[in-house]
């Protein structure tokens, strides 16, 4: 809070995170290296500050101090097989407001959720693209999962990248709703890629489609309706 407030960014050209004083905007540490850190991705601040940081390279989560020190891996698991509680290739990371860190799940297809130590609390529903499965278009299941956020109500919503849309979850995991589909229009994706919750709990997503001229980020409201279109490139960000 106030002067200790810390804002972590994914470099990825340097390959490393910075973090940033909130307050003053100057660097306070560089987590950068070879031996912990291959390919960073996301990023979520637990409770205490600790923070997680996804690793494709590596196939794990990595999780640094407040001062940017490694203390721990969760995960690396190169088997590629996935079974109740392996992480393959994480990507997207937020906590819930009970300190459980939801993981999305790039290989496996899905959205597990696991203690601060990575032992398992339970997961969401797997692979799936087409009518019939687990409801009208799938819903519920995933084609290659990239972002989570989580709501004040421990909400969970799920970047859905490719069935291009959002889903939407309660704290247990029941399935309410979906947002989005394929397209150019407005509450449209081309190729979602980032998602937070806003203050109000309005719902902030990224959509990044290099070929074509998308690159922006969408803003709705619980209730689904688009507020505005912000036109930017979206950046793995987390914030304490």
């Amino acid at each position: 809070e106030g002067s200790e407030r810390r804002l972590a960014v994914v470099d990825d050209e340097k390959g490393c995170v910075q973090v940033y004083n909130v307050e003053s905007g100057e660097c306070v540490a560089t987590i950068q290296s070879k031996k912990r850190l291959k390919q960073p991705g996301h990023l979520a601040y637990n409770g205490r500050g600790e923070l997680y940081v996804s690793d494709l390279g590596r196939a794990c989560i990595a999780v640094f101090d407040a001062s940017g020190a490694y203390m721990r891996s969760l995960g690396e698991n190169r088997s590629r097989i996935c079974g109740e509680n392996d992480i393959i290739q994480p990507a997207g990371l937020a906590f819930t407001p009970e300190g459980h860190l939801v993981v999305a799940d790039r290989w496996c297809d899905r959205v597990q959720v696991v203690r601060e130590d990575g032992s398992y609390v339970r997961d969401f529903l797997s692979y799936g693209t087409g009518e019939g499965e687990s409801g009208p278009l799938g819903e519920g299941t995933f084609a290659r999962p990239t972002d989570v956020a989580v709501s004040s109500d421990g909400s969970v919503f799920v970047v859905d990248h490719g069935n291009k849309r959002v889903q939407v979850f309660d704290s247990s995991g029941v399935f309410v709703r979906s947002i989005g589909s394929r397209g150019d229009g407005a509450g449209q994706f081309q190729k979602p890629n980032g998602i937070t919750v806003g203050a109000d709990g309005e719902i902030i997503v990224a959509d990044i489609q290099s070929d074509i001229e998308r690159n922006d980020v969408q803003v709705f409201t619980r209730e689904e309706c688009t507020l505005r279109l912000l036109v930017a490139v979206a950046r793995s960000i987390s914030r304490r």
